[in-house]
């Protein structure tokens, strides 16, 4: 449920950034949240397109109703630990080097650009994230 529960240090972070794209299942963006203070020294001292934009409502709601399904069950998160095992399994089965613990984030290292440029080419239509 975060990095901050995993170690056991809930509440004692003074400033968290995260985002909502990966973790939350499509909702775009991310947030720093900490004191008012800090806040509002990040917006003032920061380079201008990092802090300056809201969330859209749109943004806020999805993963406020993504927060709220994962906090009131653990069902998606049990589904998400299987599916992450199986997929790994998987494309190690098939040759791949897969960076990592055991994470849904599952860097898949191809080591050629062109041939990372042409995996994405054919991700095309499928839905994955690709970073390439």
């Amino acid at each position: 449920r975060g990095t901050e529960d995993y170690f056991g240090c809930l509440g004692s972070i003074d400033i968290i950034n995260s985002t909502l794209g990966k973790a939350l299942g499509g909702a775009i963006g991310g947030y720093t949240t900490s004191k008012k203070e800090i806040v509002s020294l990040l917006r003032q001292k920061s380079r201008p397109y990092i802090y300056s934009d809201s969330l859209s409502p749109f943004a806020i709601a999805t993963a406020s109703k993504a927060m709220d399904l994962i906090i009131d069950s653990t069902r998606f998160l049990d589904c998400l630990i299987i599916n992450t095992e199986h997929f790994r399994n998987a494309m190690i089965k098939a040759g791949f080097v897969i960076s990592g613990d055991n994470h849904p984030i599952c860097p898949i290292i191809l080591g050629d650009a062109k041939l990372a440029t042409t995996f994405a080419d054919k991700m095309i239509g499928i839905y994955l994230l690709i970073n390439n």
